[in-house]
């Protein structure tokens, strides 16, 4: 079914996110969701459940074009990073997601995509 398809993709790429944060040693209290993406309500709701934490959106949503203004203007007119982050990188209190799904529905997910991908990846080893 497309619509399970496209929900497996998308908690892929969070489980495999969640992974490589764990793997950083790092466990954030809240997740920013930024760009285009980050104002669809199912995809902000999927990263909370990953993640069991409180996902937050900027009021901005062109995360790109703001970070490249942000830099301009840090070297070129020499204002703080710090000025401009408080000034254009806030939370929208509105758009806050918090989870809702189980933590046992996602508790074993990670350690079975390991294995898929470990899986996966001996499979093409093998066929060269």
């Amino acid at each position: 079914e497309p619509a399970r398809a496209i929900r497996a993709c998308v908690e892929a790429q969070f489980i495999n996110m969640q992974l490589r944060s764990a793997w950083m040693r790092l466990s954030p209290d809240v997740i920013y969701l930024t760009g285009g993406a980050s104002r669809d309500n199912g995809i902000a709701q999927i990263a909370a459940d990953v993640f069991q934490k409180r996902v937050e959106r900027l009021t901005t949503t062109g995360s790109a074009g703001l970070g490249a203004a942000m830099r301009a203007a840090h070297h070129c007119l020499h204002i703080p990073m710090e000025t401009l982050e408080s000034a254009f990188c806030r939370p929208d209190p509105a758009q806050t997601i918090h989870p809702q799904a189980s933590p046992e529905t996602y508790r074993d997910t990670p350690s079975a995509f390991t294995a898929f991908l470990k899986s996966e990846l001996e499979t093409k080893l093998s066929q060269n």
